[in-house]
């Protein structure tokens, strides 16, 4: 018997104020960076540019929290933010199977029992879908300690650095991913990256393309830690930005070697590297794919001892079920008309 999904609503509130404040503070807070920068350079008084230069640096060198006691208040921001942001994206949940979900954290979501990675896909210009599953909306209650990983470089931007800590991001290094599944947590990153959004705007518009295929060393993390890794796809984030993205291979050696590619991208009211475009995400989430032979929970493995062929039979099943989930899913939440292509 099939089992019967699990669906959670937010309502759509795209003009409230607060809604757009702290999405002004979340996503916008690039484009304020850039302008307060560009405008040091424009004829203004010296007063003015002496005093902002002297805030960007100390943003700049304020050392980040390092500690949950030290980020009490400023989690207290990020959850704040957060729950005004799943307003604004009239946030859905759709969760194939919750309650294996829940067996799934029973068995993983503990210290030392290997976590949880949900891999989620695409990426698109900004990986900001990532906070649906910010344990403050408790939108996912079966999957805790919702940790969001993303690329280094934006934890070194003034004041954007500090507002992602406070909503519970970190960066994707591998050190940060172990240290989170050794913790229990649940990880949710996107496997694509940014060579996903090198291979946007190509030829098919109506073709969302994952960059997956050589994308494994989250399984390798997920063999290593014993953890299980579950998929999640989000209808409804591409569109929510405007871009204009230079081609060729120095632009694309540059974005791997900075983990963000050099583009101009626009969001709501055409605002450059603003805040993003109220479409309603909806992000269905499938079921746990552990990493142990005939589909059995994992054990840690030491990481020079994984036998590469587990490596690919783990992500020949990830593969499908992403595949699989968009197909199944994607009548529902308006792409009836599109098609996914792994890369």
């Amino acid at each position: 018997m099939k089992n019967k999904p699990t669906i959670r609503t937010s309502k759509h509130t795209p003009n409230s104020p607060l809604a757009l404040l702290a999405i002004i503070l979340w996503l916008g807070g690039m484009g304020i960076v850039t302008v307060a920068i560009t405008s040091l350079l424009l004829p203004t008084p010296n007063t003015y540019k002496y005093i902002l230069s002297t805030v960007l640096v100390i943003l700049s060198i304020l050392p980040l929290p390092k500690h949950d006691k030290q980020q009490r208040l400023g989690w207290m921001l990020g959850d704040w933010i957060m729950g005004r942001a799943r307003e604004y994206f009239g946030l859905t949940v759709h969760l194939s199977n919750a309650s294996a979900l829940s067996s799934t954290a029973e068995l993983h979501c503990h210290e030392g029992k290997g976590g949880v990675i949900l891999a989620l896909e695409p990426h698109d210009v900004l990986p900001y879908p990532l906070f649906a599953f910010n344990s403050a909306l408790d939108l996912v209650p079966e999957l805790p300690n919702g940790r969001g990983l993303m690329t280094s470089i934006v934890f070194k931007i003034p004041f954007v650095r500090h507002i992602y800590i406070y909503c519970r991001a970190g960066d994707v290094s591998r050190k940060n991913f172990s240290k989170h599944l050794k913790a229990g947590h649940t990880v949710v990153f996107i496997p694509g990256g940014v060579q996903e959004v090198i291979l946007l705007g190509d030829d098919n518009p109506d073709e969302i393309i994952l960059y997956l295929k050589k994308r494994k060393g989250f399984v390798k993390l997920a063999l290593e830690h014993g953890s299980s890794i579950i998929p999640a796809f989000s209808f409804g984030v591409d569109g929510s930005y405007g871009y204009w993205l230079p081609k060729g291979k120095i632009v694309e050696k540059v974005g791997r070697a900075i983990g963000f590619l050099p583009m101009i991208f626009w969001g709501r009211w055409g605002l450059p590297l603003g805040f993003a475009r109220p479409n309603k995400i909806s992000m269905v989430v499938g079921e746990a794919i552990e990493v142990g032979k005939g589909g059995k929970p994992g054990k840690p493995i030491k990481r020079e001892d994984i036998d590469p062929k587990d490596i690919e039979r783990v992500h020949d099943v990830f593969c499908e079920k992403m595949v699989e989930l968009f197909e199944n899913h994607k009548d529902l939440y308006g792409y009836g008309g599109r098609t996914l292509k792994i890369m």
